[in-house]
């Protein structure tokens, strides 16, 4: 009874953050305004610490959700289309490589960060996933937290400047035209809503039979991205769910956070920051050297390599009118990319 009573007052205080955050236009509302909700409850009223949780359970239900939704993004239309994409899907994977051991050098070598702290916050991509499977594998999640927050929220805060200076302007109502494009659960038929949690389930105890390591997240994405590619099933990404998963994994974050002494915070946003303005440098540079030399877009080449998260990547391309499928592709294989390599980069305790 009293982990249902912490996470129901978790989640409360973590939806009124999130909400509080979208009234003033924050980036990736519910994210952030979770994380700092609850962080601020438990920082303001010191008693409260105690009740702040999100259970196990609840989690890893998230984790499967977002693994089944990762693996949706690939269909049989865009399969058609990898030949091309081969070159900027190479670079971009390449790239990532390169980025992730900068990053690592500077955290791991400059800044004396433990190893596997320092592959976690410095991987430039998946900012949901490596959220949230964080707190399985290093102690620090909130620090892990804290480096893709900062990146992505940098990546939405650097877009309209580009913007300016590429003398582009977003066409108006397509803000509007993506939310409403995303279905609300109540829209959801019988069949789709029992697909999703017959893949996930299925995906989950495929993991654990074969002993996939972190089967609530390997599972699920292996099952959903086999049977999108053949086109046997085709799930939306429901609203609510999106919602839902910003919402526990802020939640989860910001009730560790809220036991944390303050300087540590503090060093930890610096650290953030510079790895975050490193990773950026390297990906706005190889973009404008492809647009160059590609006849490509820069502002496509450059969302579909920005180190920011899927979901708002995404929707900055519908924003401003650019090849969406060309974004989400790129950084779903890039997802994926970090998502695999993660079991053979982390020491397991």
């Amino acid at each position: 009874m009293k982990s249902i009573f912490s996470t129901v007052l978790t989640i409360v205080l973590a939806t009124v953050g999130g909400l509080t955050m979208r009234q003033v236009e924050v980036p990736a509302p519910f994210l952030l305004g979770s994380l700092f909700g609850v962080w601020g409850a438990g920082l303001v009223f010191k008693n409260l610490r105690k009740h702040l949780m999100v259970a196990l359970g609840l989690h890893k239900f998230v984790v499967i959700g977002l693994a089944v939704f990762i693996g949706a993004m690939f269909s049989s239309t865009l399969f058609s289309q990898i030949e091309a994409w081969w070159l900027t899907v190479t670079l971009m994977l390449t790239l990532t490589i390169v980025a992730t051991m900068i990053g690592f050098f500077y955290l791991h070598h400059l800044r004396g960060y433990d190893r596997d702290l320092a592959i976690m916050c410095c991987m430039p991509g998946g900012q949901a996933e490596l959220i949230a499977i964080s707190r399985d594998l290093v102690e620090k999640d909130y620090v892990v937290a804290l480096c893709h927050l900062v990146r992505v929220t940098l990546v939405l805060c650097i877009t309209p400047v580009l913007l300016t200076l590429g003398q582009l302007s977003p066409e108006s109502g397509l803000s509007d035209q993506m939310i409403n494009s995303m279905p609300s659960v109540v829209d959801i038929d019988g069949i789709s809503a029992g697909s999703f949690v017959l893949v996930g389930v299925f995906g989950y105890l495929l993991g654990i039979f074969f002993r996939l390591p972190m089967p609530h997240l390997f599972g699920p994405l292996l099952v959903s991205s086999i049977l999108h590619g053949l086109g046997v099933v085709e799930l939306p990404r429901v609203s609510e769910f999106v919602v839902l998963a910003q919402v526990v994994i802020g939640a989860g974050v910001g009730s560790r956070l809220a036991c944390v002494d303050g300087k540590e915070i503090f060093g930890a946003l610096f650290d953030a920051l510079v790895n975050a303005l490193l990773l950026l440098s390297i990906y706005i540079g190889t973009a404008w050297i492809l647009s160059v030399t590609l006849p490509l877009p820069f502002l496509d080449l450059y969302l579909a390599f920005a180190p920011g998260g899927i979901y708002e990547v995404t929707l900055l391309a519908l924003l401003f009118s650019l090849d969406v499928a060309f974004v989400a592709f790129h950084h779903t294989l890039r997802i994926l990319l970090i998502v695999a390599s993660i079991p053979f980069l982390i020491r397991r305790k």
